[in-house]
């Protein structure tokens, strides 16, 4: 299972559109905090925690040309 800052997300797929430099830590939460959060003890729980005030600018520019 998967958080994010403490949330629970749907799943992995919401973290791959997150850069990589936004990330400032991952915890592997031991069996109390899971249960904590709902979950089983069995299951391993991974939380990702976000910089608090991290910023980024995203350009995206492609080019082509057309044909006849």
């Amino acid at each position: 299972m998967f958080l994010l800052n403490g949330r629970r997300i749907s799943g992995y797929g919401e973290l791959r559109d997150l850069p990589p430099e936004a990330m400032e830590r991952t915890e592997i939460l031991n069996e109390q905090d899971s249960a904590r959060f709902g979950f089983p003890a069995t299951v391993r729980v991974v939380n990702f925690i976000t910089k608090k005030q991290f910023r980024a600018l995203t350009i995206e520019q492609g080019a082509g040309t057309t044909t006849d």
